[in-house]
Parts: C-alpha cells; structure tokens; sequence
C-alpha cells in the first residue's frame, strides 16, 4: 500500500465486493467524491459491518492502493440511523444521495456542495416524515444552482425582458415568456410553480419544513426538475420515481 490521507465524508453509495468487502462512495468535505474498500463489511462477524451505512458522515483514513484506496480506519460522526430504519425516509435520502452522484463536480469540488449535502440529510434526520417531500425538492434545485445550473425564474431565460412568464425551456434554462417559448420549443407551466421553485431554491431548509407546501405544487416542481436535469446531465434519475410513489 502507499501513502495514506484522511477526510470527512458522507456514505452516498456501497458496491459490492468480492464475498465480504464493500466499496464505499463518499462525498468528501471538499465536495469531491472519493472511493474505498471497507474489507470485511459484509461479514456479520467483522469490526467493520456498522462502518457501511449510507448517509452516515464519518472520519475516515485511507491507504492508496494499486487500484482502489483501502479504508483503514474510521470512526462515525454523525449515523443518521433514522435515515435507513424508515422506509419512507430511506426513499427520500435515496434521491439525495443519487442528486449528489450525479451533480457532483470531481473535476471541480468545492465545499459549499459538501455542506448543502450534509444540511440536507440532517433537514431529512430532523423533520417530520411529512416535510421530506419538500426537502428532497429543495435539495434538488440547491444543487443544481450551485452546480452552475441555477434555472432563471424572475425573467424570460431567453429574452431577459421582465415579461408575464408562461412557460419552461430547458435550451434556455429556466422560465420563458409567451412570445419566446414559440421559437424555443417550450412547454407550458403555470406561473405560480416559477415562484415556488424560486422558494424551494432560497429559503433555508428549515424554513421550507415549516412552510406548507400542496402535494401537486411538489409534484409539478419535482417533474419539471426532473426533466430539466435529465435535459442537461444526459442521464436519468432512477431513485426519485420510486419517491414519488410514496411522498407524503
């Protein structure tokens, strides 16, 4: 083995390995995103099973490998235990978890994804079942704003004019007025979504917990969401579907 470093990082994803090992995916504190092999993680026997938990945050040293880092030591932070015994909150880290894969920056990692990230799970540890459908929402537009994808929502995305907005592009980026969206190919939305979507993406999470917030309003926002990522990243969201089956 090499060289060895340590950080702070949260369990987004586990692979299997082998017979016994898994392979740790980790948001790093940098926003970086960082594999290991935590050995001995599927045998119910080893000092190591508690170690593999998703969504838990922990101190972690590694050991360069030839191909894989190697997880040598780590102590847990923060276990999130509520977060992997319900299923319902389970669904709801999951999307987070796969938002944070998928948008996250390796080739440009900075801590402001990191915090967003661990502020969303502790939002979604914290809260009542019933307000994790509008946390998932808001994490969604958080990190796709800090990631360069903040959607224009206060004027037309195309024109910049500050005219009555009728509709969504993804090519623009955001909501477009009714002259523009004939030329853009976009589809109609109602005006009200623009702003709560512009709520989803500035208020804290806790305020978004306390602020009541109709089931089809989320659902409206999520899909355009969806949509505008699937548009940009070139991949799909397979966890957020399944949420929608069961969001409160």
């Amino acid at each position: 083995m090499g060289a060895t470093f340590s950080l702070t990082g949260i369990v987004l994803k586990k692979t299997k390995l082998g017979e016994t090992d898994v392979i740790l995916t980790i948001l790093s504190d940098d926003g970086g995103l960082v594999q290991g092999v935590l050995k001995g993680a599927r045998n119910p026997k080893s000092k190591t099973v508690g170690k593999a938990e998703l969504f838990s945050e922990q101190k972690i040293l590694f050991a360069q490998g030839k191909s894989l880092n190697i997880i040598t030591e780590s102590t847990i932070e923060k276990a999130r235990k509520k977060l992997t015994t319900s299923y319902d909150s389970l669904l709801a880290a999951s999307v987070v978890a796969e938002l944070a894969l998928k948008t996250s920056a390796p080739e440009n990692p900075h801590e402001r994804f990191f915090a967003l990230t661990h502020a969303a799970f502790d939002a979604l540890e914290t809260h009542p079942a019933e307000a994790s459908y509008a946390l998932v929402a808001a994490y969604f537009v958080k990190a796709l704003a800090l990631q360069g994808y903040r959607p224009t929502l206060e004027v037309c995305a195309s024109c910049f004019e500050e005219l009555p907005l009728t509709a969504w592009s993804h090519g623009a980026g955001g909501a477009v007025c009714e002259v523009c969206a004939e030329h853009l190919g976009a589809f109609e939305v109602n005006p009200e979504l623009f702003s709560w979507i512009h709520f989803l993406m500035m208020a804290t999470f806790n305020e978004i917990a306390q602020t009541a917030i109709d089931k089809s309003v989320l659902d409206d926002c999520t899909h355009i969401l969806k949509s505008f990522f699937e548009y940009t990243y070139g991949t799909t969201l397979k966890s957020l579907p399944i949420f929608w089956q069961i969001a409160p």
